[in-house]
């Protein structure tokens, strides 16, 4: 999708970063959307950062002329694997990759069906897209409920790999924290570590507690 600093954005950065350092691996990284954040240290940035379009694709012209750019993309830079990240590359690469000369293309689901084509061309491309990936990814067991009842994939066609929890160093303590936050020791505080947002569902935690 874009390059912009999200979950699932940077989740793809760790896993680009991965396969260079671990496994040696050439990696190339692309997006939809100019680079909003996601690519601003020296590291980030020798992992890539393509822009493929001037924003997200919105309208059928737009998934047109996109899917056409990723196809030349692809033609030019000959990739043995393509992982996308979110929904909509996942159609879009799924459909182009083939016929551009791609190795592989797998299909990376990381939520529960966000943002899904409702048209008939989306759905069309849809279906071309689930028929020619290689293997499915999901992030949690509801990305792959999703996948085997909603798309129709077999279950073992499906891996689930959960994201990786990267664990640093704290800046401040805890203590520090209820200061900033103006919050007393004896409160009980509870968090959510996800973007603001209506999909992300914090009324289901507000209400649960």
């Amino acid at each position: 999708g874009s390059l912009g600093p999200g979950g699932a954005e940077q989740q793809a950065v760790r896993l680009a970063r991965w396969l260079r350092d671990a496994q040696g691996a050439r990696v190339r990284m692309a997006g939809f959307s100019p680079n909003q954040g996601l690519l601003d240290d020296a590291d980030a940035r020798s992992l890539g950062g393509d822009v493929l379009a001037d924003a997200t694709p919105q309208t059928r012209a737009d998934v047109l002329k996109t899917s056409l750019a990723l196809w030349k993309y692809f033609r030019a830079t000959q990739p043995d694997v393509v992982v996308p990240f979110t929904y909509l590359p996942n159609v879009l690469c799924g459909v182009a990759a083939r016929t551009a000369g791609v190795g592989a293309c797998f299909w990376n689901q990381r939520d529960a069906g966000l943002h899904r084509f409702n048209g008939p061309l989306g759905r069309a491309l849809e279906r071309i897209a689930v028929g020619r990936a290689a293997h499915f990814l999901a992030v949690s067991d509801g990305a792959r409920d999703w996948l085997t009842s909603v798309l129709g994939v077999l279950p073992g066609r499906v891996s689930v790999i959960p994201n990786p929890v990267l664990r640093r160093e704290a800046r401040d303590g805890a203590a520090s924290w209820r200061v900033r936050l103006k919050i007393s020791d004896d409160c009980l505080v509870v968090t959510m570590l996800a973007n603001l947002g209506q999909n992300k569902d914090f009324a289901t935690l507000l209400a649960a507690w």
